[in-house]
């Protein structure tokens, strides 16, 4: 809801919304710094699932796992 909310307030070079266009700024957080959207890099990544196992299916049929593990 964040992102459609963002897109809709600086428009976009396609058109289909009249406005500014957005500017990229990118500025350094510490992982535990709250940021101006209300939480920390560090709690956001608490949240999210390290590791994971999901299935794939190929094009013929055959079925394998995938199993992954982030570290930060």
């Amino acid at each position: 809801m964040l992102l459609v909310s963002l897109l809709m307030a600086c428009g976009n070079d396609m058109g289909y919304v009249e406005g500014p266009g957005c500017e990229d700024e990118e500025f350094a957080v510490a992982a535990n710094e709250e940021t101006s959207l209300g939480f920390t890099p560090q709690g956001a990544a608490d949240e999210m699932p390290l590791s994971s196992t999901v299935g794939l299916e190929w094009e013929d049929g055959t079925v394998d796992c995938l199993h992954y593990s982030l570290q930060l």
